[in-house]
């Protein structure tokens, strides 16, 4: 009896339960119909429940790609059905073979709207969607000029991979955190942005051109402004919270800020045609950094970088010896396309053998002396490889080579311990009528007085030409001293230089003007 009892309670409370359903405006019925009429719905990947013929949804089945605001306003309860306000609050139908144009709907509780990853064409609406939170319409077909979107709750913005063109709106979306208008044909000038929240802003491979705002976007986290045509100089940033900035493959030139961004771990400067010396940064939270293929000059300083994971220096006007940096993460420093001496080559093998070096644009001395050629690179494991005319001479492996004939000489150093590396000397053009009067000219251009009690050498120019740059070395090859110049005259202070036989090499006017020293 006890059993009976129990399975009559059990199926009277099946009984008692009622269905929910959802009750949609009818307004909202017919803006998401339009969606499926003028976005080719019967082509779509996936249209289970469209068009929408009922108002009424239960709580097991939604259109696809529909979620529904649901509301505890009760709007009938009878028989075995309790029905309830719903409205539309996301849309999303991303990758499901949208084409035609996007009609301009109107749903007031819409928060998401992603039509991403479709064939939709046309210019793109400017939608009266006061709720809208998240806009994705990226990898799409859509043109014409971007509307200046009246969106006040607005958060996300996406419209990367289209075929956008005209300039960007100064967009006033004053809650929105991310903004990507990446991948268009975007041009005329970057608008000095009013967002106070935005986090990341792309705006990479479009056509920009101008000058990058110094901009006030204190929540800013990632930059991308790579792969357009921004030109001048980089501001010095004030961006508190800003961790990567990627400004390669521009026209940026001037200096590099010493920049004080406490946040940053990436920054790309490369392909652009920046100049001067780079700064010692304080950057201590700092992984990756690209500068390759600039005009940066002068020597790397010896950074304290403890966490910098990459540093590309390659194919810059770098020169002189590399720091015995103290870079504990450093996995990749790339150096190829400089000008570094990498001298003495046997005693840092430790050091380069993990990095990489490629060629280098190396100026090494060639002396000519008692009708030989001669280059002085320390190591028991070098190639020396003799040119004339830029043709080989073959046979000849040692640091000297006896005069063979008119023409221009030059040598290519090699060691077997760096394979990759090439060391390459000047050229010198030698020929029997003009080789006394160049000789006398390279000695008598230049007037070098040395006062070894007061450890000093003067410099000056006899022709009252530029003095470039003034460099110092050992019989060995090894670089002591170099000092930028830019004057007709020069005093050199050798306090720190030990006595010994030294060359002494004056650069004027792009040709490198050689002469045996003896600091005393």
């Amino acid at each position: 009896m006890n059993k009976f009892l129990l399975i009559i309670i059990f199926f009277s409370n099946i009984i008692l339960a009622k269905e929910e359903v959802y009750l949609l405006p009818d307004s909202e019925i017919e803006q998401v119909n339009k969606l499926y009429s003028e976005c080719g719905g019967i082509g779509w990947k996936i249209n289970d429940g469209w068009p929408f013929v009922n108002e009424k949804f239960s709580s097991t089945f939604t259109p696809y790609g529909i979620e529904f605001l649901l509301s505890d306003e009760i709007l009938s309860n009878k028989n075995d059905t309790i029905t309830k306000r719903a409205f539309i609050s996301e849309i999303n139908l991303n990758s499901n073979n949208l084409s035609g144009e996007i009609p301009n709907i109107s749903l007031p509780h819409l928060e998401l709207l992603d039509l991403s990853y479709n064939n939709l064409s046309g210019e793109i609406p400017d939608f009266n969607l006061p709720e809208l939170k998240e806009l994705n319409l990226i990898i799409n077909y859509l043109n014409g000029p971007l509307p200046n979107f009246n969106l006040p709750n607005l958060e996300i913005l996406t419209l990367g991979g289209n075929e956008i063109g005209d300039t960007i709106p100064n967009f006033d979306l004053p809650e929105l955190k991310f903004l990507s208008l990446r991948d268009n044909d975007l041009t005329g000038e970057i608008p000095d942005f009013d967002l106070p929240n935005l986090e990341m802003l792309n705006l990479r491979n479009n056509i920009l051109r101008g000058e990058i705002p110094d901009f006030d976007l204190p929540k800013l986290t990632l930059l991308r402004l790579q792969t357009n045509g921004l030109s001048g100089n980089i501001p010095n940033f004030n961006l508190p919270e800003l961790s990567q900035m990627y400004l390669s493959e521009n026209l940026l030139s001037g200096n590099i800020p010493d920049f004080n961004l406490p946040k940053l771990d990436a920054i790309y400067l490369d392909n652009n045609n920046l100049s001067g010396e780079i700064p010692n940064f304080n950057l201590k939270k700092l992984r990756w950094a690209y500068f390759h293929n600039n005009q940066i000059s002068g020597e790397i300083p010896d950074f304290n970088l403890p966490v910098l994971e990459v540093l590309s220096l390659q194919y810059n006007l770098f020169k002189g010896n590399i720091p015995d940096f103290n870079l504990p993460k450093l996995y990749a420093l790339e150096l190829a396309g400089n000008k570094f001496t990498f001298l003495p080559l046997e005693t840092n093998l430790d050091k380069y053998q993990t990095y990489f070096y490629g060629d280098q644009d190396t100026i090494l001395a060639l002396i000519f002396s008692d009708n030989t050629f001669e280059v002085n690179v320390d190591g028991t494991q070098n190639s020396y490889t003799w040119f004339l005319n830029n043709q080989e001479l073959t046979g000849d492996n040692s640091n000297s080579l006896p005069l063979y004939s008119e023409g221009i000489y030059y040598c290519e150093v090699r060691s077997s311990l760096l394979p990759d590396l090439i060391l390459r000397s000047e050229d010198y053009d030698f020929s029997y009528k003009s080789v006394n009067k160049e000789i006398n000219e390279r000695i008598n251009e230049f007037s070098l007085l040395q006062n070894n009690f007061a450890n000093t050498i003067k410099i000056k120019s006899d022709k009252n030409k530029t003095i470039e740059d003034v460099e110092i070395y050992s019989l060995s090859g090894s670089l002591v001293l170099s000092k930028i110049i830019n004057n007709n005259q020069v005093l050199l202070n050798t306090d720190n230089i030990n006595s010994g036989v030294y060359f002494i090499n004056i650069i004027s006017d792009r040709k490198h003007y050689f002469q045996k020293i003896i600091i005393n």
